[in-house]
């Protein structure tokens, strides 16, 4: 009976334990992802096979096969993970000493006939220094009075392998596999039982202390980090891309280089890195999208050609490929394009919705599987080694929102994305249970009733529905941030620093949402911008996040135990909402009437550039900016114009909800609207008596 149990738990010992010397796979991937093991290390896998060797010695002097296959496995599998560590560091001094120690103890312990007292005693106290590993953050854990440091699949794969090893060690006799063991078992209960003193609490490690980097006089559209967190670039609507680094003992950001964009429409609507973090893409209201070198002082740029069918065409939606060869792009013309970086040509072109799309993204790092979002409220899934420019057929479509979608950002799986909808809700998918036709004409109907418009009305109350489409898919929705204006964006949060268990998002209100990916509870709400928060970005090795704003604000919010506050008083001035709400092409603060201003109702524009006002504007000579609250149906009839006696134009009439616009006239135009004006006023008076 105790032989057939002695073989039962020598089975589930050596098994499970491999499995846990399997742990440091998934850190290899993320190195290999990462292209560097700089923020990762060594001494678990130095420290593993040191140990398994020592055991390896131990297991040949006591004739255990136990011991002896669980350590060959452990050591080879240690100095595989130590030989992939070596080829992506690019600090090799440290760890060449570290390998020279573990090579040292090593051959000194081999020509030395060892007992098993003293040998066993050595690999007691490298399994106890094993086992221990995770306390060293203990004293973090009692200070913040949270457990989201500990990893507590870790722990509790310790605590089951010790037990297992200690109860073989007992049948066997062993006081040196006893007694580490027991250690061992002793050290992950007290692990487990910090998990219910100090619960994990996500809200701790949020960034929560806002420091401003830069302020700037025009609306600041996007912020983005290089891959290696080093750089911090803006892109804003006075056509300036700035980069940034860190300086000094507060880790503050520097300006370091600014570029001037060339041929930008109205602003930059998307800024892009590229994977090796030499080249910055931008998008706007062009057919071509532009490229130039951010890693020297000639910024060469170059303009990659897309051949559009339509006149007018923006680009709203940019990624690069996982390689960086590839450009993927969504237009205002309802087709997906995809440009060889390599080739210097474009390389596909399909017609893919039904209205603008507004956002793409790839699904994998073979960039073979790519996501797409337009206005009309669906999500396709297309797999380009079945893709025909011809009949282009999605492989599936995610059905479930209400309105159309403004940003996707995929996990990096090749299964999860989720998507941001101007129906106020994000929304996370699986691609593996697409939606059903029913449930595509769903959305399309629920698209097509939509009365408002998210670029200058105020959310109607019906839109605000929480009840769920027939046929909806997805997995989660997240409701608590406000999608107006513009193109706001959401994302995973990075893999290194918070295993994407949270999503976060701009919002309307000038906040920066962050939601709990697996229960969708709000759990960090950053307020201080005076405006719309359009782009966020989280670094992604620390626990740092940049906002851009319209009110002209780059900010950096980092992790402070001491911050009471959400924002830095020195710098978030006055945190009510701004008036400054739709996207115009020259920012300026409306403050009140003004003499020199017309007052003219109808005109707005955002991303998407549709308005008609906007578009006659344009044709127009000399510079105009737009400031738009919640117009309605009445600022038409109740706005009037007068002419000044200095030939410039004054208000007359009208009520908040209208537009205000700065034009430089020429004389004819100036006539011309004078005219008008004295029309209206002469009905006005007209229609008063």
């Amino acid at each position: 009976m105790a032989l057939s149990i002695l073989g039962l738990l020598s089975i589930t010992a050596v098994t499970s334990t491999m499995g846990l010397f399997f742990c440091g796979i998934p850190i290899c991937l993320e190195i290999r992802r990462r292209k560097t093991s700089e923020g990762t290390n060594p001494a678990p896998f130095l420290m593993g096979a040191l140990g398994g060797i020592f055991w390896l010695r131990y297991g040949f002097l006591k004739s255990d096969c136990s011991i002896l296959t669980v350590n060959v496995v452990g050591v080879t599998s240690q100095i595989l993970y130590l030989i992939y560590f070596y080829l992506y560091t690019q600090i090799k001094t440290l760890i060449n000493r570290q390998l020279v120690a573990v090579v040292v103890s090593t051959t000194a312990m081999l020509p030395f006939e060892m007992v098993a007292p003293h040998l066993g005693f050595m690999c007691m106290v490298l399994n106890i220094a094993n086992f221990g590993a995770p306390l060293t953050g203990l004293r973090r854990v009692i200070t913040e009075k949270s457990c989201q440091s500990l990893p507590l699949p870790l722990c509790v794969a310790n605590f089951l392998v010790s037990a297992q090893w200690f109860f073989y060690g007992f049948l066997v006799g062993d006081p040196f596999i006893i007694a580490p063991n027991a250690v061992g078992m002793a050290l992950a209960l007290i692990q487990l039982s910090l998990f219910i003193i100090f619960p994990k609490r996500p809200l701790q490690f949020i960034p929560n202390k806002r420091r401003l980097v830069e302020r700037n006089r025009t609306k600041t559209f996007c912020c983005h980090y290089t891959n290696n967190g080093d750089t911090l670039l803006t892109a804003s609507q006075d056509h300036m891309i700035r980069l940034y680094s860190t300086s000094g003992k507060r880790q503050r950001y520097v300006p370091v280089k600014q570029i001037t964009a060339p041929n930008v429409g109205w602003s930059i609507l998307d800024l892009v890195v590229s994977p090796d973090g030499r080249h910055a893409i931008y998008a706007t209201w062009s057919e071509y999208i532009h490229q130039c070198k951010i890693d020297g002082e000639d910024p060469d740029w170059q303009a990659f050609n897309l051949f559009p069918p339509d006149y007018r065409f923006a680009v709203f939606s940019i990624r690069f490929s996982a390689d960086g060869s590839e450009i993927l792009a969504g237009a205002s013309d309802r087709r997906l394009y995809i440009y060889d970086r390599q080739a210097n040509r474009q390389s596909l072109s399909i017609d893919a919705h039904e209205d603008d799309v507004n956002a793409v993204c790839f699904g994998d790092e073979a960039s073979n599987i790519i996501y797409s979002g337009a206005d009309d409220g669906l999500c396709k899934v297309w797999d380009r080694r079945t893709l025909s420019e011809e009949r282009p057929q999605p492989v599936g479509v995610l059905a479930g929102h209400m309105d159309g979608i403004t940003f996707i950002d995929s996990k990096g799986d090749g299964r999860h994305l989720i998507t941001n909808s101007k129906d106020q809700s994000i929304k996370l998918w699986d691609v593996r249970k697409f939606s059903s036709n029913e449930a595509q004409e769903e959305t399309r109907t629920a698209v097509s009733r939509q009365s408002w418009d998210y670029r200058w009305h105020s959310v109607p109350r019906y839109a605000r529905r929480t009840s769920r489409l027939e046929g909806d898919t997805s997995l989660m929705t997240y409701r608590g941030h406000t999608v107006l204006h513009t193109l706001i964006r959401a994302h995973f949060s990075p893999a290194h620093v918070t295993g994407q268990r949270y999503i976060y998002s701009g919002c309307a209100r000038g906040h920066c949402i962050v939601y709990d990916m697996l229960t969708g509870k709000i759990v960090k709400k950053l307020e201080g911008h005076r405006s719309v928060v359009r782009d966020v970005s989280w670094h992604p090795y620390e626990m740092e996040m940049t906002t851009s704003s319209w009110d002209g604000e780059t900010a950096v919010w980092r992790w402070d135990q001491r911050a009471k506050r959400n924002f830095d008083v020195e710098t978030a001035g006055d945190a009510t909402m701004s008036d400054e709400d739709s996207c115009d092409e020259e920012y300026n603060r409306v403050r009140g009437r003004k003499r020199g201003t017309a007052a003219v109702a109808g005109v707005s524009d955002d991303d998407n550039g549709t308005s008609q006002g906007a578009n006659r504007s344009r044709s127009r000579r000399g510079r105009w900016s737009a400031s738009q609250t919640n117009m309605t149906s009445s600022s038409a009839t109740s706005t009037g114009i007068i002419p000044s006696t200095d030939g410039t134009l004054d208000e007359a009439a009208g009520n908040d909800d209208r537009t205000v616009l700065n034009i430089e006239l020429d004389d004819s135009e100036l006539e011309d609207v004078e005219a008008a004006a004295a029309e209206i006023l002469k009905r006005s008076l007209s229609r008063d008596e």
